[in-house]
């Protein structure tokens, strides 16, 4: 179990004090990665493999420069403004099979899709900025039915967060409510707040479809899991996270692309303050962040209009991953609106 404190931050109030981890260095999450791999079952490998075969993406969105960026869209309420999931680093659409399904219970149409140059979205890693990230999420949510008149409501986990807060800045007529989740405000003053070994997790990373290429892979992304992840959760959970690296590994995330989406998530990204106060914003993140200090949220939540913040105790990086449910449902009610808040629906 775990429990969550909802606060709007003081004007001017500190940073919270960076907070320990199992996994503050590569190496710790390195160690605890070859683990995992151990006893790697051809089980598993097959289950994923099926479960990305049966996937599909059932539509193109055309960006603004041409790329073609596929995506997919859970029934529900085509009259009803869309909720947009824009995922982080390496992330792609079927990275959200287990929440899109829980978000869209209340008949609400999710879309997901796969970001360019990864999935079914081929695109030249020179290509990848900040700015053809934001449009082709524009690009996505207008083909969904998003509309000046009809808004999508978004949500941007960690590099997806900095997108959807480009995408605010360049179409914020077309943006509602924007949940911020394990994210960066952007600016300056977060230098230690940033775990920059977790950015070396894909450095052995390659396409070359040998023997030794599969186990780097595999190495690479239990890395990049358990490095988002608090420790006892790990422990307890190996058979999950077993399947979470064979659907990770199942899916196309060229070295390259994934190269080129660091530097983006590494660059210095225009300041939050910046952001539009037409849209409600939520920075929604875990107080075991190993990657972007809970911190961030902090800063995220001063310098944002309109911006609540919410600390979740005892959860990492990958929040929506540790804990989907209860994540679903914070996300659900802030989106519901405020009398939802106050009811604590």
């Amino acid at each position: 179990t775990w429990t969550s404190a909802l606060r709007a931050p003081a004007s001017g109030s500190p940073c919270v004090a960076a907070i320990p981890s199992a996994f503050s260095s590569n190496r710790a999450a390195s160690m605890l990665a070859a683990r995992l791999v151990q006893g790697y079952s051809r089980r598993f490998a097959a289950s994923a493999a099926a479960a990305t075969s049966r996937r599909g993406l059932s539509a193109a969105a055309i960006s603004s420069d041409g790329t073609r960026i596929s995506w997919r869209a859970t029934d529900g309420d085509a009259a009803a403004p869309p909720l947009l999931l824009v995922n982080g680093w390496a992330g792609v659409a079927n990275d959200w099979r287990d929440i899109a399904p829980r978000l869209a219970e209340g008949g609400r149409r999710v879309v997901t899709y796969d970001p360019r140059g990864l999935g079914a979205s081929p695109a030249p890693p020179e290509s990848i900025t900040l700015e053809s990230l934001a449009e082709d999420a524009l690009a996505v949510a207008r083909a969904a039915g998003a509309s000046a008149a009809k808004p999508a409501d978004v949500v941007g986990f960690s590099l997806g967060g900095l997108i959807a807060q480009e995408l605010a800045c360049v179409a914020p007529s077309e943006v509602g409510a924007i949940v911020l989740a394990s994210t960066s405000p952007g600016g300056g003053g977060l230098k230690d707040l940033v775990s920059v070994d977790f950015f070396d997790v894909f450095d052995d990373w390659a396409d070359d479809g040998s023997n030794e290429s599969e186990a780097a892979r595999r190495r690479c992304a239990a890395a990049f899991l358990v490095h988002g992840l608090p420790r006892p959760w790990v422990e307890q959970r190996v058979d999950d996270l077993k399947r979470a690296v064979d659907a990770f590994v199942s899916e196309r995330r060229p070295a390259a692309t994934l190269a080129a989406q660091k530097r983006v998530a590494l660059a210095r990204a225009a300041d939050a303050s910046r952001l539009p106060p037409s849209s409600k914003y939520l920075a929604l993140h875990g107080d075991l962040d190993a990657v972007l200090d809970p911190g961030c949220a902090v800063i995220l939540a001063e310098r944002a209009p309109r911006c609540k913040l919410l600390l979740l105790a005892g959860v990492g990086h990958h929040a929506y991953l540790q804990e989907p449910g209860e994540w679903c449902a914070l996300v659900s009610r802030f989106l519901g609106g405020e009398e939802r808040w106050r009811r604590g629906d």
